[in-house]
């Protein structure tokens, strides 16, 4: 009787251990907040616009191919080099209009970025370059 009480007890454990490593997370989207590193230091008018128009697809929720190129859940565990290009590469893309892409634009036309932010994010990128 010990024995089976004793298994049950050893069961019921490794369960609920099981249930607390394996538990799904919470899918956040774009609430998630971004953590700066101590590399680079994402200021808030950054942090707002990446919030606003780029973590649908750049975040760990997002699309596996855009978090693939760049993901903003991410940022803090990329070295400084990596962010400095990541920062370049945003910039470059949004001044071109192919980020975010036509269709999300689109879908959430109150989210687009205007002319100002675009020039905000390659002002901030080009302060970041050694």
């Amino acid at each position: 009787m010990k024995k089976i009480a004793f298994s049950i007890l050893i069961l019921m454990s490794v369960i609920v251990a099981g249930a607390f490593i394996f538990s799904p997370k919470i899918a956040n989207g774009s609430k998630k907040p971004i953590v700066a590193s101590p590399g680079v230091t994402l200021p808030d008018s950054i942090q707002k616009l990446i919030q606003k128009a780029c973590m649908d697809c750049h975040a760990d929720e997002g699309s596996s191919m855009a978090r693939g190129k760049l993901n903003f859940s991410k940022w803090d565990t990329y070295d400084v080099d990596k962010q400095i290009k990541k920062a370049n590469a945003m910039s470059k893309e949004m001044t071109k209009n192919s980020m975010p892409p036509k269709k999300w634009r689109t879908n959430n036309p109150n989210d687009v970025p205007t002319q100002a932010e675009v020039e905000l994010v390659s002002k901030w990128a080009k302060s970041l370059q050694k």
